[in-house]
């Protein structure tokens, strides 16, 4: 499938308060209904919009990130959650107990979807939404606020080109410099 230059894809055609709006909806439904089928469904619709606007290669790493970020989580709210029935393993080695319980399962996951979710709203927000628009849409409200955002975003997009091209200029002192034994 080719994917279609930004200008011509649907939120580019939508007026940017429509699209503001509807990524705020997003988030607004994820941080309300804070169950597993509804953050499953959202995640998928995510993922399917982010391979469409994003391309291959950055999903593929958000989604990379978006595992290990899962797997930690889990972990975590397994370990520290571990008073609740019923009990799906139980480990005990010396003076540590680790009971690994469903509900602390589940709601790790929930909680990891959620927030893997928002880290791809933000992705394609950044994507959609350009500081153009952003300030189009924050200016008759918050004219500052419009600037500093449209700023920031500009000084990270500068900060990550410059930073990409100092680690490749890094390497390739280090490949000059190596001395030539004989």
């Amino acid at each position: 499938m080719k994917r279609l230059p930004l200008q011509m894809t649907f939120f580019s055609q939508v007026h940017p308060v429509a699209s503001t709006i509807y990524f705020t909806e997003l988030i607004v439904c994820l941080l309300l209904f804070n169950h597993v089928i509804v953050a499953l469904a959202e995640i998928v619709s995510l993922i399917i919009c982010g391979f469409y606007y994003l391309g291959v290669k950055s999903m593929t790493q958000q989604l990379k990130f978006g595992g290990s970020f899962l797997i930690m989580i889990l972990f975590f709210n397994t370990l520290l959650n571990q008073k609740f029935q019923p009990i799906l393993w139980h480990f005990h080695w010396g003076v540590i107990t680790y009971k690994f319980s469903y509900p602390a399962f589940l709601y790790g996951m929930a909680m990891a979807i959620v927030l893997i979710s928002m880290l791809f709203i933000f992705a394609l927000l950044n994507k959609i939404l350009t500081p153009n628009r952003l300030i189009y849409v924050f200016s008759p409200i918050a004219p500052r606020l419009a600037m500093l955002v449209s700023i920031s975003f500009s000084l990270v997009a500068n900060f990550i080109i410059k930073f990409r091209r100092l680690i490749t200029l890094q390497k390739k002192r280090e490949m000059s410099i190596l001395p030539v034994v004989h």
